[in-house]
């Protein structure tokens, strides 16, 4: 998507931006949708647009965000740019699952996974709240 974007459709890297915050912005509803979940399961009214605004932010966000890691990299250095983002996002996803593990209290209540659901709220809102501060600087 991204290489389509830019070196087909011309789009510039603020547009790309545009479309790493639009990704961003859907994972925040997409949590909040899931504090309603509860012991029966819900497809219609929690689960599928939970997943759907979880996907949609994945799939926009993720290109533009390979787009940002490495505008300005010279040729020669683009594959070492791109397999440090990537080793980024691996460190990132493991850590950010420790914590997310750590929130999540042992046993089997439902309960037990809102405190988990909050913290992966609170990522969202804090990455999505750098994007916003990063494109004003």
């Amino acid at each position: 998507m991204a290489l389509y974007l830019q070196n087909i459709q011309g789009w510039a890297p603020w547009q790309m931006a545009l479309v790493l915050l639009a990704g961003l912005s859907a994972f925040v509803p997409c949590y909040l949708l899931m504090f309603g979940i509860g012991p029966e399961p819900d497809l219609w009214g929690v689960l599928l647009p939970a997943s759907v605004l979880w996907g949609a932010g994945f799939a926009l966000s993720i290109s533009a965000l390979m787009v940002a890691g490495t505008t300005g990299v010279a040729d020669e250095e683009q594959g070492l740019a791109a397999g440090l983002l990537n080793s980024s996002l691996q460190v990132g996803g493991a850590c950010g699952l420790a914590v997310l593990t750590a929130a999540i209290g042992p046993g089997t209540a439902l309960a037990m996974l809102y405190p988990g659901v909050g913290v992966m709220l609170g990522f969202a809102v804090l990455t999505l709240l750098a994007q916003v501060i990063r494109g004003k600087g």
